[in-house]
């Protein structure tokens, strides 16, 4: 997971990596088992990664 964050800011020189940033919760028929407690996001900027 680090090397991919890494390669994001250093390699790919992006200012933001995000997977989700956010608790959801969706109300759809065909819901996967678990997912009635909600899909966590997450994100870091470049400046949050390079200051450790």
């Amino acid at each position: 997971m680090r090397e991919l964050i890494r390669h994001g800011f250093e390699d790919l020189r992006l200012n933001r990596v995000f997977a989700y940033v956010r608790t959801l919760h969706l109300d759809v028929a065909d819901a996967l088992l678990g997912s009635e407690l909600g899909a966590v996001e997450y994100a870091i900027t470049r400046e949050q990664w390079m200051s450790g």
